[in-house]
């Protein structure tokens, strides 16, 4: 797609692709229709910009979305998808919630504004250094599962993080090369309950305190624990 895009319907294509391409600004909206289910890919000339005025909903199974150059500016509105989320180019999250149903990897500029990003009840791999706004990811109604944050590198969230597990269902919070640190930044963190921590730095300069059934899996720094 060279330019703006205005979703009314979508039949049955299978799992059709859809790329954001050329030098000029894009806009997307809809008025009823549902994405195609294949790959959504923003291959946009650097310094243009495809601006969302409509919900970006790509809930096909294993449906990704990449940014591999260009800007996605979500424009206040929100981006739900069902797998992973890859940035090269730039995101802008402004105010929008951002759900992501696999993978987050930054590679480029994450702008959070003041977005949400919740990491829905699957296993998680973070990669790539970012900073976030809100981070959340709660698998209490749901079943265990893992965050993985990037090895060696920081992930700072400038407002809120929420991370909660429930009886039965242990959020896990881990490095992705261990033994090796992920440094982890938040200004005010709501963890627990039933959550388990490992090979984690906080370097945020608050002290960082455990709610009920946390659980320190050794390697930590500058967390207090029950």
């Amino acid at each position: 797609v060279g330019g703006n895009l205005v979703l009314t319907n979508c039949a049955n294509v299978g799992t059709t692709a859809l790329t954001f391409t050329g030098g000029n600004a894009q806009t997307y909206s809809t008025t009823g229709g549902t994405l195609p289910p294949g790959p959504i890919t923003i291959n946009k000339t650097p310094g243009t910009t495809l601006t969302l005025n409509s919900a970006l909903v790509a809930n096909g199974a294993g449906q990704t979305l990449t940014i591999t150059s260009g800007t996605l500016n979500l424009n206040g509105q929100n981006l739900t998808v069902k797998s992973h989320i890859a940035n090269a180019g730039t995101l802008m999250g402004g105010s929008g919630a951002i759900s992501a149903g696999g993978n987050w990897t930054n590679t480029g500029t994450f702008n959070a504004g003041t977005s949400t990003v919740t990491f829905t009840n699957a296993n998680h791999v973070i990669a790539g250094t970012n900073s976030f706004y809100n981070l959340a990811m709660d698998v209490s109604a749901g079943a265990a599962r893992t965050l993985t944050f990037p090895a060696g590198l920081t992930t700072t969230v400038t407002n809120s993080a929420t991370l909660k597990g429930g009886a039965g269902k242990v959020l896990s919070l881990r490095s992705s090369s261990s033994p090796t640190q992920w440094a982890f930044s938040p200004p005010t963190l709501t963890v627990g309950p039933y959550v388990n921590v490992q090979d984690s730095n906080n370097v945020s300069g608050n002290v960082l305190h455990s709610g009920a059934n946390f659980t320190n899996a050794g390697n930590n720094t500058n967390w207090t624990f029950p």
